[in-house]
C-alpha cells in the first residue's frame, strides 16, 4: 500500500506521479494494471504518464469536457441525451481543448439514477468498461472505516503532516494485519462470532480489529499468525442491507447498447 498526505492544498500531478511510480517498481514484472480514477482526477498530463508506465486506465469524467468525435461535430457531455437504461459506445474519440487521443468513451444512464456515467478509457469500450470502472465503489468501505466505522481518524485532531504520515504508516500496517486477519476468520466459518448479520455486514479489516479485540480479553486464538492475503475473488461481499443490496445491484442494469461516431 502507497499513500501520501497533503495539507490545506489540493495533491498535484507530482504528487500522484511520485505514487505511481512507486508502485510501479514494486508490482512484479509483466502483470497488467488498471487504474480506476475518480472524476476529479482527469488530467492529460496524468493520462500521459499512465501510458509512459503502460498502464490501462479508466476515468470517470466531468460532463463539461469536450469531446470530439472521428465524425464531426464536437459536444460537451452533459448535452447529449441519454435515454434511462441506454449505454451510448464513442471510440476512436479525442478529448479536451487540446484533442487529447484517440480513446474510447462509454456513456450511460442508469434507470434509476439521476447522474449519467461518462467513462473513459485507453481500450476499446463495452459494457464491460462500466462493470471496470464499478470496482472503485469497493474503496467506500475504507472511507467508512478510516472516518467513523473502525478508525474514527478524523477525531484524531492533529494537524502536522509529519505526524498524519506517521499515523498512516501505523493505519497502514495494522490494515494489512486486519484485513489477514479478517479473511481468516471469514474463511474459516466463524464470522458471526464477531459479526452479526446473516450477511457480511462488515470490513475484513473491521471483523480482523474486532477478533483481535475479543481475543485478547477471552484469550482466543488469532486466526492468522501472519499477514496473508490471497489473490481469489472476494466469496462473501459486504453489503450493508438486503434491500439496499437489490437497489444497487437493479440501479446499474442497462438496456439497448448503441454504438455512436457523431452528434445526431
Amino acid at each position: 500500500m502507497l499513500g501520501t498526505v497533503g495539507f490545506h492544498r489540493r495533491l498535484g500531478l507530482e504528487d500522484y506521479r511520485l505514487l505511481l511510480n512507486q508502485a510501479a517498481r514494486r508490482l512484479p514484472e509483466g502483470v497488467k494494471v488498471l487504474l480506476l480514477a475518480d472524476r476529479g482526477f482527469v488530467e492529460l498530463a496524468l493520462i500521459r504518464h499512465l501510458k509512459y508506465l503502460g498502464w490501462h486506465w479508466r476515468l470517470r469524467l466531468k460532463a463539461g469536457l469536450w469531446i470530439h468525435p472521428p465524425g464531426g461535430g464536437s459536444f460537451r457531455l452533459g448535452s447529449v441525451a441519454i435515454p434511462p437504461r441506454q449505454v451510448q459506445l464513442w471510440p476512436s474519440v479525442r478529448v479536451g481543448k487540446q484533442r487529447y487521443g484517440k480513446v474510447h468513451l462509454v456513456m450511460a444512464h442508469p434507470e434509476r439514477g439521476k447522474e449519467r456515467w461518462y467513462v473513459l478509457s485507453d481500450e476499446p469500450v463495452s459494457l464491460q468498461t462500466l462493470w471496470e470502472y464499478g470496482l472503485r465503489f469497493q474503496t467506500e468501505q475504507q472511507f467508512k472505516d478510516n472516518k467513523s466505522g473502525c478508525l474514527k481518524l478524523e477525531d484524531c485532531r492533529i494537524r502536522q503532516v509529519k505526524a498524519l504520515s506517521r499515523l498512516y504508516l501505523v493505519v497502514a500496517l495494522a490494515e494489512l494485519y486486519g484485513v489477514s486477519q479478517g479473511a481468516a476468520v471469514v474463511e474459516l466459518g466463524e464470522r458471526s462470532r464477531v459479526d452479526a448479520h446473516w450477511f457480511r455486514g462488515m470490513s475484513y479489516r473491521k471483523i480482523g480489529i474486532e477478533w483481535v479485540k475479543r481475543s485478547l480479553g477471552e484469550r482466543l486464538p488469532l486466526r492468522q499468525a501472519v499477514v496473508w492475503l490471497s489473490g481469489a475473488p472476494d466469496p462473501t461481499p459486504a453489503m450493508s442491507s438486503r434491500r439496499q443490496c437489490r437497489q444497487r445491484l437493479e440501479q446499474i442494469e442497462f438496456g439497448p447498447i448503441v454504438e455512436r461516431r457523431q452528434v445526431a
